[in-house]
């Protein structure tokens, strides 16, 4: 295999604050329709497309992301491992076979809690756009950056945007891997976003979710401070800000898509936009 093939996110499942964290991130994966079906995040619109992404349990002290991928790196941003599946050596178990059952967790007082995040969208959550993380300009040197991406580029389809740095992962065929993609028919997701941040002084997480909600009702659902829009994407989305027992080293973000009033596929869905406006990275 010559190619990026699976994306995993890896989370620490020893103690108690993250095994309930880990369930509740669980049972809110399980509401997305297909991935209940099949433990991970394919590409629905081919059996053979790559990369996918699934959510794993590890035997590491803080959060990870191991790309399998025949190409070594192993990049650390302060305490947030970025590796190829042999280099990082994490013994890796399934996080969405946990069946505990889920704690009763009391309000607190700063942020929003994962178990609340989950009882919000039970029942309104229909797919999942993409999910990615964001690297602290002062955590990793830009020629640091630009290696990575030039070695993830050899081994995905890898896309500019526009005038900012937040190159996407589009899954795409071998032949679209050789080539390039230019079948703007089906929806590419899961998508997987890399941002090079110059706001966040810490790693980020985030999930871009789909669901069936209005933009009305999802801003009282998520009022400010811990809902809010980033600007220019006012329209398609709103994020939301969740705690985790790693807070002191990484942030979680949910970009809650309202429910699409158009039909059939957007040039964001189709990965036609990036693939146009943006261009394919090349190592």
């Amino acid at each position: 295999m010559n190619r990026l093939d699976l994306i995993s996110y890896v989370f620490p499942n020893k103690h108690a604050a993250e095994k309930e964290w880990c369930s509740y991130f669980s049972q809110l994966l399980k509401e997305v329709p297909h991935f209940r079906e099949a433990d991970q995040l394919r590409p629905l619109f081919s059996g053979s497309a790559m990369p996918a992404t699934d959510f794993r349990t590890g035997d590491a002290a803080f959060p990870a992301i191991v790309f399998h991928s025949p190409k070594a790196f192993k990049l650390k941003v302060a305490d947030l491992l970025i590796s190829d599946r042999k280099s990082a050596g994490i013994e890796l178990a399934s996080l969405n076979r946990l069946h505990a059952e889920l704690p009763q967790t009391q309000e607190q007082s700063a942020g929003i809690d994962i178990s609340q995040l989950y009882h919000q969208l039970k029942g309104r959550l229909t797919g999942v756009d993409h999910t990615g993380v964001n690297i602290p300009v002062t955590l990793m040197p830009r020629p640091e950056w630009d290696k990575f991406l030039a070695t993830l580029s050899t081994v995905c389809n890898l896309y500019r945007y526009p005038d900012e740095d937040w190159p996407f992962i589009i899954p795409a065929e071998a032949e679209e891997h050789a080539t390039n993609i230019t079948d703007f028919s089906v929806k590419r997701t899961p998508k997987f976003e890399l941002v090079y941040d110059s706001y966040t002084a810490k790693p980020l997480f985030q999930f871009a979710l789909e669901t069936n909600i209005s933009r009305e009702e999802m801003e009282a659902l998520f009022p400010a401070p811990n809902g809010f829009a980033i600007p220019g994407l006012e329209e398609i989305f709103r994020c939301v800000a969740i705690k985790s027992p790693w807070d002191h080293g990484l942030g979680f973000r949910f970009d809650l898509y309202y429910k699409a009033e158009g039909k059939g596929l957007s040039d964001w869905e189709t990965g036609e936009w990036l693939i146009k406006n943006g261009g394919r990275i090349r190592g």
